[in-house]
């Protein structure tokens, strides 16, 4: 690699957010941990594959992982 080219790295950070939602917790998970859940009320389509998730959102898409 020369010396002149640039390597660009994405900075990740971690983040938290606290909601308060009244649901009971049995409705809730499901809206949350669920492909189909998530599509309900988040995104345009959620997929899962391999633990990741793919979030469409008109044409656009972004690709995440469930931490445990």
């Amino acid at each position: 690699m020369a010396q002149n080219e640039r390597i660009e790295m994405e900075i990740k950070e971690k983040y938290r957010l606290e909601y308060e939602i009244k649901s009971s917790p049995k409705i809730l998970f499901n809206y949350i941990s669920t492909a189909s859940g998530l599509s309900g009320w988040f995104a345009d389509d959620v997929t899962v594959r391999d633990g990741v998730y793919t979030f469409l959102w008109q044409g656009d898409s972004a690709m995440a992982r469930l931490l445990t």
